[in-house]
This record gives structure tokens, C-alpha cells and sequence, in this order.
């Protein structure tokens, strides 16, 4: 028997051995994303808030944070609107 490049099983177990690992391995790549996603966020707020006086660990680290937190959140609703064509 001989597979054609354009044979429909040849297809088929090419997408199948491209879905299995990602069904397998893709929760666990997406959990080590959003936490080193995470600790990224984590290193920027402390730089920032160190920079504006506001250490990690002082009484003013939360306040910043929520701060930048809330640009993070309107900055995320601006390019959303802008992806979607409404500014």
C-alpha cells in the first residue's frame, strides 16, 4: 500500500499526532505560563513601587499595587476596545 501526500489517513495521522501532545502537555504549558506570567507581574510591581517610595513590605506596597493593578486593568479594556474597532 502506498500513502499519497494528499491521502485523507495520512491526514488524519498527521492532525492526530499534532492534537495528542497538545491535549497531553497543554494545561500543564498553560499553569507554568500564567504563573511565570505572575512572578513577572510580581517583579514589575516591585520595582515600580521601589522606585515610587514604596517598598515591598511597607504600608504603601498594597495602595501601589492596587494602583498599577488598576492600569493594568484599564489598559487591557483599552486595547480590547481598540482590537475590537471601537476607538
Amino acid at each position: 500500500m502506498h500513502l499519497r501526500l494528499d491521502s485523507p489517513i495520512l491526514l488524519a495521522a498527521i492532525a492526530i499526532g499534532c492534537a495528542v501532545p497538545a491535549i497531553l502537555y497543554g494545561p500543564a504549558i498553560r499553569e507554568r505560563a500564567q504563573h511565570l506570567r505572575a512572578r513577572q507581574i510580581d517583579l514589575e510591581n516591585r520595582a515600580v513601587c521601589g522606585k515610587l517610595r514604596a517598598p515591598f513590605g511597607s504600608q504603601g506596597f498594597a495602595r501601589c499595587v492596587e494602583a498599577l493593578d488598576e492600569v493594568s486593568r484599564r489598559q487591557g479594556e483599552w486595547l480590547a476596545a481598540e482590537s475590537a474597532g471601537m476607538l
